[in-house]
């Protein structure tokens, strides 16, 4: 019940060799984030994580836990929080999709995510957010 401060859109991709991956159409680099603004410390934001590609991505959230608000569209009750949640694949040209809530209450500095296959994300799947005071 915690007022969102922020939406987000992330999307995970990759190319059609299945071997170059992407979130939001960018190869990781600490020199950027995919996202232009950071998070502020104390706030709860949602995020929508699409999976274009033709296989699962498992998504992964480094420093805070978060809250599976729903999977494919349905709504999901709450059980716990956790760090890492598989982002269903695409079918019939319909992405997957999750939606998260992440409270950020303890850190500030970069917190990493991720696609938890090792090879996807020493590949490209990765980026991070910044949590400023």
């Amino acid at each position: 019940t915690a007022r969102v401060a922020q939406h987000r859109t992330l999307t995970l991709s990759e190319d059609s060799t299945g071997t170059t991956f992407y979130i939001s159409g960018k190869q990781f680099s600490m020199d950027s984030s995919i996202f232009a603004t950071p998070a502020r410390l104390g706030t709860v934001e949602q995020w929508t994580i699409y999976n274009t590609s033709g296989e699962v991505h498992p998504f992964h959230l480094h420093t805070n836990a978060f809250q599976v608000m729903s999977i494919n569209g349905v709504p999901k009750p709450y059980t716990s929080r956790q760090d890492i949640i598989p982002v269903p694949n695409e079918v019939n040209g319909v992405p997957g999709q999750v939606v998260i809530r992440i409270q950020f209450a303890d850190f500030t500095g970069p917190e990493m995510f991720h696609c938890h296959i090792a090879a996807h994300e020493d590949n490209g799947m990765m980026s991070y957010i910044d949590v400023v005071p």
